[in-house]
């Protein structure tokens, strides 16, 4: 499915998007993400590069599908966050499985500000 520059990077309000597996006709990977950007980021720190097969397309979930998808995952070893190297802070409430995906929901939430210098991807700290 394509998608205009906008949906992909912002998505639709209450619309998420999942990994649709064209070879088995279903959804896979419990995949339930807001923007066809992030879904794509959590595919690849699933299954890595085979995340560019034509087989695995990006498609919105059905709403009848929502619930069996949204399974609760369990959580990672390492969460990643975002630091505010001037405030010397963790800000926005950002935690993710891996720093990409810290990184994709930074961009999602200020946009092109993400890329200032002082917003760097670290882990962070259990409890």
């Amino acid at each position: 499915m394509n998608f205009d520059r906008w949906e992909y990077y912002r998505g639709k309000r209450g619309v998420k998007y999942g990994v649709f597996n064209t070879y088995r006709k279903c959804f896979q990977f419990n995949i339930a993400e807001d923007t066809p950007f992030l879904a794509k980021a959590r595919l690849f720190t699933r299954i890595g590069q085979d995340c560019t097969k034509r087989q695995f397309i990006i498609r919105a979930i059905p709403d009848k599908l929502l619930p069996k998808i949204q399974k609760e995952h369990p959580p990672a070893e390492q969460q990643y966050g975002i630091w505010n190297a001037a405030r010397k802070e963790f800000q926005f409430g950002i935690s993710e499985d891996s720093g990409p995906l810290a990184e994709a929901r930074l961009f999602q939430k200020i946009g092109d500000d993400a890329r200032k210098w002082r917003f760097e991807i670290r882990e962070l700290k259990k409890g």
